[in-house]
C-alpha cells in the first residue's frame, strides 16, 4: 500500500502561495503534539482563502509570523511596514494569534502557549481567548500595546492600558492542544459560533480535518 506523501520525510509542498509545509510540521497533526506557527498559518489562510472566502473583505487573520515580527522590531515605522498593507482599517473583525514566544533570535515556532485576541471594530473592543486560563495575558497586553493604533487610529501606539476582555471559552484538558484550541476559537468565532462549546471531540477532530485537507492538496499551489 502507497504511503501518503505527507509522511514521506521529504515532504515538502507550499499551499495558498505563501506557506510551504514539511514533513516535521504535518507530523505534528497525528498525535499529542504542539501545533507549530507552519500549521497555524496554513489553517488560517484555509479560513480566509476557503472558509470564509465570501467574507473576506470583513475578516483579517495575521499570521504567526506577523505577530511575531511586531513582538521582535522597535520602531513604529517597522510594525507600519509588517500590518498596514494587509488593510487592517478595513476589517470588521481581526484574528491575532497569540504566542509567548521571547526569543529574539528570530525563531518563530519558539514558545510554549497560544492564544487569540480578536478585535472586534463595531464593538471597539480587543477580547482575549485562551484555552489554559490566561495563562498568555501578558503577551496579548503586549501585542496590543504595539498593534492597536494600526487596527483603530484612536489608540496610541505603545499604550500599555488599553482594556482586553477575558472571554470566558473552552479549556484544554492537556499540555499540547492550546495551537488546535486558538484555530477551533477563530473557526467558531468567524461563524458566530460561541467559544464555550468546543468540546476535546471537536479539537481531536479538527486535528483530523486539518491533516485530511493537507493530504487531499486543499489550498496546494
Amino acid at each position: 500500500m502507497t504511503k501518503p506523501s505527507w509522511l514521506d520525510q521529504r515532504y515538502e509542498r507550499t499551499f495558498f502561495d505563501s506557506q510551504t509545509l514539511f514533513y516535521d510540521d504535518v507530523i505534528r497533526l497525528r498525535g499529542k503534539e504542539w501545533l507549530n506557527d507552519s500549521i497555524i498559518n496554513y489553517y488560517l489562510l484555509y479560513l480566509e482563502n476557503v472558509k470564509y472566502e465570501q467574507q473576506k473583505d470583513d475578516l483579517l487573520f495575521l499570521s504567526p509570523s506577523v505577530t511575531f515580527w511586531i513582538m521582535q522590531v522597535k520602531e513604529k515605522e517597522d510594525v507600519a511596514d509588517a500590518i498596514n498593507p494587509l488593510n487592517p482599517t478595513q476589517k470588521d473583525l481581526i484574528f491575532i494569534p497569540i504566542n509567548d514566544n521571547s526569543d529574539e533570535t528570530g525563531e518563530v515556532s519558539g514558545g510554549s502557549h497560544w492564544s487569540l485576541v480578536v478585535y472586534n471594530r463595531k464593538e471597539d473592543t480587543f477580547n482575549y481567548y485562551d484555552s489554559s486560563g490566561d495563562y498568555n495575558y501578558g503577551s496579548a497586553v503586549k501585542t496590543v500595546a504595539k498593534i492597536a493604533h494600526f487596527l483603530n487610529p484612536k489608540y496610541d501606539y505603545g499604550t500599555m492600558s488599553i482594556k482586553i476582555n477575558k472571554i470566558s471559552c473552552s479549556q484544554q484538558q492537556n499540555g499540547y492542544d492550546c495551537g488546535v484550541y486558538l484555530l477551533s476559537f477563530c473557526d467558531v468565532l468567524g461563524n458566530a459560533e460561541h467559544v464555550k462549546n468546543v468540546s476535546p471531540r471537536d479539537i481531536n477532530c479538527l486535528r483530523e480535518d486539518i491533516l485530511k485537507k493537507i493530504q487531499q492538496g486543499v489550498g496546494a499551489t
